[in-house]
């Protein structure tokens, strides 16, 4: 069993004496009252003040504190409860429902002069698709709309899909994914990029270093319970010497699902559409202004934001 820290292992305490004092309407003394393990209360007390600075022995201790830090947890739950996606925005064959409220669980990624920003736990348990050129131009922005469906106003100030830094939401000119000769002879990750061609479908390499490199410090990987949740897009120059390319939905940072990660790619002469799937992990910006109770942080113990 878990052991907590010293000021919540000495309130319980404290208020097992209160308890007994109420049941039995008479009066203890700390040291008569015995411990599972055959420890007097006032023993563990002693104990408790006389390692004030260190954990006792067979005890696992926890610091309270006052504000979330990097690697909290905290239990916040969305206000909307349910949601369907847009087939204009998706270019899906139909909306999806997701269910917001049943996200639940978050994780601190970044505190910045008292400005928290958490990630949900694990992604969405539903999955969400894109399809085909209109999927790919609407991909960025429309996955930040999702994102703000995760939203608490009582607490949040905004909200983000994991891997947007000021990408461009809504690609308007369609010039590059249209024309049947190679917009680009190399791939969005290559020393070749060039970062103004990001607004015309090239994709981009800041989701690879910004958010993801949040995620890998709090929990080592970017990978969750689900094999892929969105991230944004990216431009594949199949080969120099082929007139093959794809436009590909980027998922979990850098990785690239060869077989379902193709929206729109041009091959044999022609443009082909298809569609992918994956989960979304939002991302929320809490008020600076929260009054928190303190709070372990801890997976069992999280902050809760009623």
């Amino acid at each position: 069993m878990r052991k907590l820290s010293n000021n919540f292992f000495v309130f319980l305490l404290v208020s097992i004496i209160l308890m007994s004092t109420a049941i039995a309407s008479s009066l203890y003394s700390s040291d008569s009252i015995v411990l599972s393990n055959g420890t007097s209360v006032q023993s563990a007390l002693d104990t408790l003040f006389a390692n004030n600075s260190d954990c006792p022995s067979g005890y696992k201790c926890f610091l309270l504190h006052n504000t979330p830090q990097v690697g909290d947890y905290i239990q916040m739950t969305p206000t909307v409860t349910s949601f369907t996606t847009s087939r204009t925005m998706t270019g899906y064959y139909y909306g999806k429902k997701i269910n917001p409220s049943k996200l639940k669980l978050w994780r601190v990624i970044k505190v910045n002069n008292g400005v928290v920003e958490m990630i949900a736990d694990t992604p969405a348990e539903e999955e969400i698709q894109f399809y085909g050129k209109t999927g790919y131009m609407n991909l960025v922005g429309y996955l930040n709309v999702l994102a703000s469906k995760y939203e608490n106003s009582k607490y949040t100030i905004g909200s983000r899909c994991a891997g947007y830094t000021n990408q461009t939401e809504y690609i308007t000119d369609d010039t590059k994914l249209v024309q049947t000769t190679k917009p680009w002879n190399y791939t969005t990750d290559s020393n070749r990029y060039q970062i103004e061609e990001e607004p015309f479908g090239a994709g981009d390499q800041w989701s690879n270093n910004t958010d993801f490199n949040l995620i890998k410090n709090v929990y080592g990987t970017v990978n969750s319970i689900y094999d892929y949740y969105w991230a944004s897009r990216y431009y594949n120059n199949v080969d120099t010497s082929l007139e093959m390319w794809d436009f590909i939905a980027r998922v979990n940072a850098n990785s690239i699902h060869a077989d379902t990660g193709f929206l729109y790619y041009f091959i044999h002469g022609k443009y082909t559409e298809s569609s992918v799937t994956a989960h979304l992990r939002p991302i929320l910006v809490l008020k600076a202004n929260i009054n928190y109770v303190p709070s372990a942080g801890t997976l069992d113990y999280p902050f809760i934001l009623d």
